[in-house]
């Protein structure tokens, strides 16, 4: 699962450079991104990958759907159309998993300014909203969590969000191995 994730100034100039959008920047704020927040991510457009602002979590009933496994976003009906014609690609420097005795941990790529997490998105009274697309947890993530958001090389964003049948490859390649960092949380007592 992905409940929250991280992306940071440097994040933006990258992706900035990248998709030369620096106007679509200026009405992002950097730092943690939780269901039900707007925040920044890559989808297709008419000439090629492009940067918008979209909100995260897709309203069902009294719950926020924010993750979509992927074994089986395929299989199920209701994800057809938005596997098939709505994918997106969330860029993140970080996310976070809570252990059984709720510490927080960060998982980032080791050497990397930048993980991108496969999505896809659909429309909700006229706004678009992504969820993000998980799956079975590897060898460095299954210790804290059993799910982990399916990661995409940035090499392989543009496949993942072409239209046809590339995106199964890319979608379905191996997890790579990430760095995690464990925070404890202090707790004050007022004296």
């Amino acid at each position: 699962m992905c409940g929250r994730y991280y992306i940071d100034l440097g994040a933006f100039r990258l992706l900035g450079q990248r998709y030369d959008q620096e106007e679509t920047l200026k009405a992002v704020n950097a730092g943690d991104v939780h269901p039900g927040d707007d925040a920044l991510i890559i989808m297709q457009g008419i000439q090629g990958p492009q940067l918008t602002l979209m909100n995260w979590g897709l309203p069902l009933g009294k719950r926020l759907l924010i993750n979509v496994r992927s074994e089986s976003v395929l299989e199920k009906d209701f994800f057809h159309q938005m596997i098939h014609h709505q994918r997106c690609v969330i860029p993140a420097r970080k996310f976070y998993e809570w252990t059984a005795d709720k510490q927080k941990v960060t998982f980032s790529l080791p050497r990397q300014k930048m993980m991108y997490m496969a999505g896809v998105y659909d429309d909700h009274d006229g706004q678009p909203r992504y969820m993000i697309m998980t799956t079975a947890a590897n060898d460095s993530v299954k210790n804290v969590h059993h799910r982990m958001p399916v990661l995409i090389d940035g090499s392989d964003v543009g496949r993942y969000l072409e239209d046809g049948d590339g995106f199964i490859d890319v979608m379905h390649k191996s997890m790579p191995s990430l760095k995690s960092t464990e925070y404890s949380v202090q707790m004050r007592l007022p004296l």
